[in-house]
This record gives C-alpha cells, sequence and structure tokens, in this order.
C-alpha cells in the first residue's frame, strides 16, 4: 500500500499514519472545510477495475454514513482515490475498549459492573440502531470499540472517566442483511474467539450474530477472559459450536443465564434484539429477578451443549474426487477421535515464523514451571540426532506470574526445523563454569516425532527434487504470487492493445502452471520462434519429471501432507493443520485446471474484443489461487473447500510445526527412514 502521508483527498489533508491492520491503514487527517481533524481509512483492496464493486462499495458506503446514532462512528464522506475505497471519518483519540481490558488484565484489575453493563447497553442501542437500517456489523469486539469522554482521550491506565461513551467503529466488514452479493478480500478476516456458532459454520448470519458476540463481550469484562479459548483458530470455533461456556465465579446465577442466553447456540433461543438482552442485565444488576423463559433456556442450553453433535463445516463446493474428500475426511475423523494431551501437563509452546523467507525464528513461551532456587536460571536447548547435537539459544527469564518469553533467530538464516528436532528447558547457574554444556536438570522438554518430520520437513525446510531443494510451501508460495501477477500482465497487455507482449505473458503462465523440470516440455504457443520459461522447472501442476510422477508444487505438497497426517506417529496438531493445509491444495489444485484450460483457449483465440470475459476468468482464477475466495460470506477465507488458496495453506502449513513443551525430559531416536521420502 502507498504512503499517503502528505497527500489531499478533496478536502482533507492527510497526515501521520496512526493505526495499520490486514485490510485497511488509518491516517489522521484535517478536513479544512469542517476545520477539524478526521480519521482517513483507506482499503487495501481495488475495486476501480470492476464496476459490480465500485457500485456495491457506494451503496454501502452511502447506507453506513447514513447512521446517525450516538454510539456508532460518524462517517463524513467516501472516495475511491487511485481505485482504492475511501473513508473519511469522525477521529477519536485515545484507547479502545481492547486496550483498556488488557491494560486491567495486567493489573488483576476488573471494570465495576456497573460499567460494564453503561458500555454494554450503550453498545447495544447502537447495534439494535443498526438493524434496524438493515446493518449487522458481523465483527462486534472490544478492539472495535472507541472509548471517548469530554474530559479528554481515554487513557488504557487510568480510571474511566465517569462519562466514557463506547464508540462503534469499523463498519469495514459489514453487509447489508438482504444483500446476495459475495465478495473476496483476499485476506483473513474476522476474529474466531467474538464469533457465533452460526459464522463457525458458514451459515447465514443476521442480527443474532450481533447479539451472541456481544455477549462474549460481556462474558469477556465480567470473568476477565473470553470464554473459549483454545491453541488454534479451528479449536475456539469448535467451542462456539459444543461447549458451553464455563461459569464465571462471583456472579450471581441469574446474571450467568443471561449470560448462557445471549451465548446460546442456537440463535431462535437468543434473546430477540439486544434491547431485550440489555433490560434483562439491568434488571439483574439491579437485583431483581430473571424471567422464566431465560432461566430456562439458559439452562436448557447449558446441559444440550456439552452432548450436541458436531456439526461439520459447510464444505460448500463439488467437483472433487470422492477419494480426495474421503481421504481429507478421513484425516479430520482421525482427528477428532484422537486423544488429545493433557492441557494441564502443556507448560509450554514452539512457535516457529520466518524470519528471511525461511523458518529461521522461534518463541519459545514458558508458564507454571517451578520456583528457581537463588542463583539458577533457565536455558533453551534446541537437539538433535537423540540429543548428540545440542545448541544453547538463550536464557529465558521468567516473570513474577511465573511466565516467559524467548525470541531466538538464526543468524545464519537456517531453517531450525531442518537443523534440529528437540528442543530443552534446563536449570543452570548464574555463573555456569561451562556456559556450552547443559546440565541433567530438564525441566520441560519437545520432541518432534520422526516419521511424520520427515515429511513435515519436505514441506517446511527442504525437499532433495525441488530448485535448489527449496521447502515446497516456499515454492508454490512464490509460483502462486508469480502466476497472479502475470495475469494482471495479461490484462494489462490485452487493455493496451499490446498483442505480442499479451502473447507473451499467456505463454508464461501457460508453462507456469505446466511446468518443464528437463526442459522438453514447453512449447512456443505464440510461434514467435522462443519459448518463453519463466519458472524454476517446478510447475504448478506438475515439473516433467518422470522420475517423479510429473509432481508440481501442488502435487507434491499434496503427498507430504497426507504421509505426515498418517505417519504411526503422527500428532494431533499434525493431523489437524495437515487437513487445513489439504484443503487449501486441493482448491488450488482445481482452479490451477480451469486456469490452465482457460489459458489455452485463449492463446487459441485471435487477438480481439471476444477475448475479454476469458482474460476475466483468468484473472478471477489467479486471485483465487494466491487469495482464495469467501464463497460462504463470512468475512473469512477458511482452510476449507472451495475457500483457502495460497495464503491460507501457507499459514497452516506453518502451525505444522507448532511443539507443545510437557515437563521433564524426552528423549528419541534419530529420525528413521518413511514412505515417500
Amino acid at each position: 500500500m502507498s504512503n499517503w502521508n502528505g497527500k489531499t483527498i478533496g478536502n482533507v489533508q492527510i497526515g501521520e499514519l496512526i493505526a495499520r491492520g490486514g485490510m485497511a491503514e488509518v491516517y489522521l487527517g484535517e478536513h479544512t472545510s469542517l476545520d477539524r481533524n478526521v480519521a482517513v481509512k483507506i482499503m487495501r483492496d481495488h475495486v476501480d477495475h470492476d464496476p459490480d464493486t465500485r457500485m456495491r462499495f457506494e451503496r454501502e458506503a452511502r447506507v453506513v454514513a447514513s447512521l446517525r446514532h450516538p454510539n456508532i462512528i460518524q462517517m463524513f464522506d467516501y472516495d475511491l482515490v487511485e481505485g482504492q475505497p475511501c473513508l473519511i471519518m469522525e477521529y477519536v483519540p485515545g484507547a479502545t475498549l481492547a486496550s483498556y481490558l488488557k491494560a486491567l488484565h495486567a493489573r488483576n484489575e476488573k471494570l465495576p459492573q456497573d460499567m460494564i453493563v453503561r458500555i454494554i447497553s450503550a453498545l447495544a442501542s447502537a447495534i439494535d440502531y443498526a438493524h434496524s437500517h438493515s446493518i449487522v456489523h458481523r465483527d462486534l469486539k472490544p478492539a472495535n470499540v472507541l472509548l471517548r469522554s469530554a474530559q479528554g482521550p481515554v487513557d488504557a491506565n487510568e480510571p474511566l472517566p465517569a462519562d466514557v461513551e463506547p464508540i462503534l467503529t469499523d463498519f469495514g466488514l459489514v453487509r447489508l442483511l438482504d444483500s446476495s452479493i459475495q465478495t473476496s478480500t483476499g485476506t483473513v478476516s474476522g476474529t474466531p474467539a467474538y464469533m457465533s456458532p452460526e459464522q463457525a459454520r458458514g451459515d447465514k448470519v443476521g442480527s443474532k450474530t450481533d447479539i451472541y458476540s456481544l455477549g462474549v463481550m460481556l462474558y469477556e469484562m465480567l470473568a476477565g477472559v473470553v470464554p473459549f479459548e483454545a491453541e488454534s483458530s479451528f479449536g475456539v470455533l469448535m467451542k462456539h459450536l459444543n461447549e458451553p461456556p464455563a461459569p464465571i465465579f462471583g456472579i450471581s446465577p441469574d446474571l450467568q443465564a443471561v449470560i448462557n442466553r445471549t451465548l446460546a447456540k442456537d440463535e431462535k433461543l437468543r434473546y430477540a434484539n439486544a434491547a431485550e438482552m440489555t433490560n434483562e442485565l439491568t434488571a439483574v444488576f439491579n437485583g431483581k429477578t430473571i424471567s422464566k423463559s431465560t432461566a430456562d433456556i439458559a439452562k436448557a442450553e447449558a446441559v444440550t451443549s456439552k452432548n450436541k453433535e458436531m456439526r461439520p463445516f459447510n464444505w460448500g463446493w463439488a467437483g472433487l474426487g470422492a477419494l480426495v474428500i474421503f481421504g481429507l475426511a478421513f484425516i479430520v475423523f482421525q482427528l477428532l477421535l484422537s486423544p488429545s494431551v493433557d492441557e494441564g501437563q502443556v507448560v509450554g509452546r514452539v512457535i516457529y515464523s520466518d524470519q528471511n523467507a525461511l523458518m529461521d525464528k522461534a518463541t519459545v513461551t514458558l508458564a507454571d514451571l517451578p520456583a528457581l532456587k537463588a542463583g539458577t536460571h533457565y536455558e533453551v536447548w534446541y537437539l538433535a540426532g537423540g540429543g548428540e547435537v545440542r545448541r544453547n539459544v538463550g536464557v529465558i527469564k521468567m516473570d513474577d506470574s511465573a511466565q516467559g518469553q524467548l525470541v531466538y533467530t538464526n543468524l545464519e538464516q537456517q531453517n531450525i526445523l531442518s537443523l534440529f528436532d528437540q528442543l530443552e528447558v534446563t536449570i543452570e547457574p548464574d555463573n555456569d563454569p561451562n556456559p556450552d554444556e547443559a546440565s541433567s536438570d530438564v525441566v520441560a522438554s519437545s520432541v518432534f516425532p520422526p516419521l511424520a518430520l520427515v515429511h513435515v520437513r519436505h514441506i517446511l525446510g527442504s525437499f532433495p527434487t525441488a530448485p535448489e531443494q527449496g521447502a515446497l510451501i516456499q515454492g508454490l508460495w512464490y509460483s502462486s504470487e508469480w502466476v497472479y501477477t502475470n495475469s494482471v500482465d495479461i490484462q494489462n497487455a490485452f487493455s493496451n492493445g499490446d498483442e505480442q507482449l499479451f502473447r507473451i505473458k499467456n505463454e508464461e503462465l501457460i508453462n507456469m502452471i505446466v511446468g518443464n523440470a528437463n526442459k522438453n516440455q514447453y512449447i512456443d504457443w505464440n510461434q514467435d520462434g522462443t519459448i518463453n520459461d519463466p519458472s524454476d522447472g517446478y510447475g504448478m501442476l506438475q515439473n516433467g519429471d518422470p522420475g517423479y510422477n510429473d509432481q508440481g508444487y501442488i502435487s507434491q505438497t499434496i503427498s507430504h501432507a497426507q504421509f505426515a497426517a498418517q505417519a504411526v506417529d503422527s500428532t494431533e496438531n499434525i493431523k489437524l493443520q495437515s487437513a487445513n493445509l489439504l484443503f487449501c491444495l486441493e482448491n488450488m489444485n482445481g482452479w490451477s485446471e480451469q486456469l490452465l484450460e482457460k489459458a489455452l483457449q485463449l492463446q487459441s483465440m485471435p487477438f480481439g474484443a471476444d477475448m475479454e470475459p476469458l482474460i476475466k476468468e483468468i484473472t478471477a482464477l489467479s486471485d483465487q489461487i494466491i487469495s482464495g475466495v469467501d464463497s460462504n460470506g463470512n468475512n473469512l477465507i477458511e482452510p476449507i473447500i472451495g475457500e483457502g488458496g495460497a495464503t491460507t495453506a501457507y499459514e497452516y502449513a506453518y502451525y505444522l510445526a507448532e511443539m507443545p513443551l510437557l515437563p521433564g525430559a524426552h528423549r528419541i531416536p534419530p529420525p528413521a527412514p518413511t514412505q515417500g521420502e
């Protein structure tokens, strides 16, 4: 996204960047005609190329701009700037509700109940007003609530002013309730912790969805935590679907009943509107008893939720072979039936990320370890070969709450997972005479299953037949990115009437999908005497190497994700993330096949206006391959059939390497060969 600082949009002079998210950037601006500061929100999506999308943006912006409510952010204007939607809004400086709650939690404090009722009631009034104008917010959460006071900006570290008002903002995810139009943002949006069961299932959403999210916020303000937490977004959504909220310590049974009804799995059992919910909430706060209907509904929901049959996600996409669907379903089924690790035994976690387009950064978190004796500290070690190779990666310091974190980056820019298969936390003396040697006092450790690790390493670390022996997921990502960029070049060449460049770019697109490891497969499609060879030898669909069954990046990654999930020592996490990855890969495979078909058809056509529909389809398919598509209209790009693309595949592939830390020492033998290596 461009740097907009110093630019002018209409009567607004844009200043410094004040916030950045996955979908937009927000700048401080000065409205010269209104003589006031404003917030300028510039979306990442370009809509100028699509008249339908542009018209939808203008329609929805007009509706949101028409809202007039004291607890809804005021939109002053909207426009398209360089093809990007731009919103000019009221500027509210200071803390969000999320930052304020976080600061309270750090101080082990909670909001007074009267302030909680005040905030929830104001937000309820705002969403009921929006619903009366056929608008559902769909992403209610504390981060989307600003705190405004006439006394000045609200400080997260100070008591809330008596006149504080919550201001609901970020209508970037709103949709008209009667709209049938679905869009693809190309990013993951929405927040699993606050999503309703119907959102988790991919069902149609309505006003009851916002009521559920408001109930999650009420629970969080009373308890200090959200009602459902898990190690992954998938786990959180499963709890929204199947588990009742845990009772909150220290509140009355009547107040708990209000919460349980608000968080009912069946939206028909929730309050009819937010006002009905807050009226009963206020009554309970003032010492009155709940209604019989609330008591009955809350009790029934708390009992039946525990035994409620899990409803599967809406796959929403046909056309894949029955064998593929069965294989993916089998992995998910195995996962759901597998015994889970006792969460009470987990004392930490290792999470990997990219520092240099490699898996060379690890974040180690610890909690609830034994108290250290004076003169000692915790150190973290990476191991390989059953402990024969050992590397000290640093000291992990624990805070007063017995929690600590260490961020380790491999300075040699080496893939950590390719080097090591085990991690230990030991107790060492402060004045260690042998700093390169670990003590035998191992308090926590983690090991990677050797059979599954072979295939996880092929996906995330290195694959022997890939170009430069690179990781499959990296090659997949770069190829997908190139395909999308090339489709844009095709569209631009056509728009400019440049047939020569158009033919070259389309030939490159075909060859990139087909692949050519042995350099005899590419074809001079445009017959200009030159074969345009853009690839690294691996195509998206195949690579031309008979020794590896002509498998390209997609099919190779599919194979190794399946091997990893089905290894005899595969963990629950590997099975789960393999399933998520496989869904995305099968989507990419189907879209790539469609793209190849249309590109070949395009190459055989005479240059002219008849090409335009095919070019639009090619651009859309290329975008789906890299970004995915929100096929069920829930504002999420999920790892499910018909949605997730390369971006989602990349995310869930890295989750394969997450490792829980368990108390004590665990040893493994060196990795053994396995099938498909």
